[in-house]
């Protein structure tokens, strides 16, 4: 069975406890699609037609035929065995409201342009006894082997300018 993030699968029953939601309700496939394919289970979200009080983690969903409220605080882990019926597919902007509905509820924050992840390189430090080394190099070959350089090993390598 293909499953994909966004469609909309009735959930078999099982027990729950507290507050919980029960299951035997359709649910949101949230899970992304790498693991809807080669996992046991999928998360889901759970949808349901009564009436909740307006939160930032419930989002209101027409596309499936009766409206709904995906409950986006409610994530569950749920086995592919227990997906029943296909009810259907979010369109893509309730899905897109899901997901800020799970990062809200998740504590995630999107990343702002300040916030940027900046690559790793090689520290000062690395860069620094790797000119060392480079240099070291250099004067072994021309002493001991004979080996005249033209240009800088160091200056070559690192695209430094020549003195």
């Amino acid at each position: 069975m293909e499953i994909n993030r966004g469609d909309v699968f009735y959930v078999n029953r099982s027990e729950t406890i507290g507050s919980e939601q029960r299951s035997g309700r359709p649910a949101i496939i949230v899970s992304n699609p790498e693991c809807n394919e080669h996992s046991p289970v999928v998360e889901v979200v759970y949808l349901t037609c009564q009436y909740k009080k307006p939160m930032p983690t419930h989002v209101r969903i027409e596309s499936i035929g009766r409206r709904s409220t995906a409950l986006c605080e409610q994530i569950t882990s749920v086995d592919v065995s227990r997906l029943g019926d296909y009810k259907g597919h979010l369109t893509e902007k309730e899905m897109e409201q899901v997901d800020v509905a799970l990062m809200q509820s998740l504590g995630i924050h999107p990343l702002t342009q300040q916030a940027k992840v900046e690559p790793v390189g090689p520290s000062v430090d690395d860069a620094a006894l790797a000119m060392i080394a480079l240099r070291f190099l250099e004067g072994f070959l021309q002493k001991r082997c004979g080996v005249e350089i033209s240009g800088s090993i160091c200056s070559g390598l690192l695209g430094q300018k020549q003195r």
